[in-house]
């Protein structure tokens, strides 16, 4: 029954938002996805449950301000709201496969991270005074304490109880004073998710960036780490000079970094 109806609703929010009645699919990920699916430039519409309709109207301002501002690939998001109770976002959908599928199809690594890499370090040319996560105005909430001491901890312990961390590895990461470097970097915009999953790809050429809803105001680590450990974890950890040249082309890297 749910389907049905949010099935009708994107339907008549694509006609609305268009002026086209145009044949949609959709299927339950982490909200209810629809797609067009006829040879016209695609549309996807998402609906988003009540408790994540702030992260919605962050992400509205978000893609607004990066389109204004930098030369990142994002959607356009064509319109957001609620109709019937449901809150929804629609926006187009950029051609391509993710990097992760490129990568498994056999396509050249080394132009591809070097790309991620440009394109990371564009994302990361907007700077802010604080640390914190993003208002939909995109004022920064700084009661949310990211990246902190305890958090690291936690993580640390969770890694040796499942056996990830020897007893010597596990004492000299915990000596670790995380915001003796999270409090010397400056605060840009990171993606907090910045994978193969959320990378299109098309003719060997990053075309988009996707799905930057919980993107907040912290320093640069976190999202080079994660790319950085995909790579590692997935066999190809040779290419991450490829990445790391293609991000120092725009921004320096604190030699800590490294170390």
């Amino acid at each position: 029954m749910e389907r049905e109806k949010l099935l009708r609703l994107a339907t008549e929010l694509i006609a609305q938002h268009t002026g086209q009645k145009r044949p949609v699919a959709g299927q339950p990920t982490n909200n209810w996805v629809f797609r067009t699916t006829d040879a016209e430039a695609p549309l996807l519409v998402k609906f988003i449950p009540a408790n994540q309709k702030r992260r919605m109207e962050t992400e509205l301002a978000l893609s607004k301000y990066i389109s204004s501002q930098a030369g990142v690939p994002i959607p356009r998001i064509l319109a957001q709201g609620t109709k019937e109770g449901q809150h929804f976002l629609l926006r187009e959908v950029i051609p391509g496969i993710t990097l992760r599928q490129a990568l498994s199809e056999n396509a050249n690594p080394k132009p591809l991270f070097l790309q991620a890499g440009e394109t990371l370090a564009q994302f990361h040319s907007f700077s802010f005074a604080a640390k914190g996560l993003f208002n939909p105005d995109l004022s920064i909430d700084e009661n949310v304490d990211l990246f902190n001491q305890a958090e690291y901890e936690g993580f640390l312990t969770v890694l040796q109880a499942k056996k990830q961390l020897s007893a010597k590895e596990y004492n000299v990461l915990r000596d670790i004073r995380v915001n003796d470097y999270y409090d010397i970097s400056e605060n840009v915009l990171c993606h907090c998710d910045y994978s193969p999953d959320n990378i299109l790809v098309q003719n060997c050429r990053i075309v988009g960036i996707l799905d930057f809803e919980y993107s907040c105001s912290a320093p640069f680590m976190d999202d080079l780490a994660a790319f950085d450990l995909f790579a590692s974890l997935n066999g190809y950890g040779k290419y991450l000079d490829c990445f790391y040249a293609g991000y120092t082309q725009f921004r320096p890297i604190p030699d800590f970094y490294f170390s």
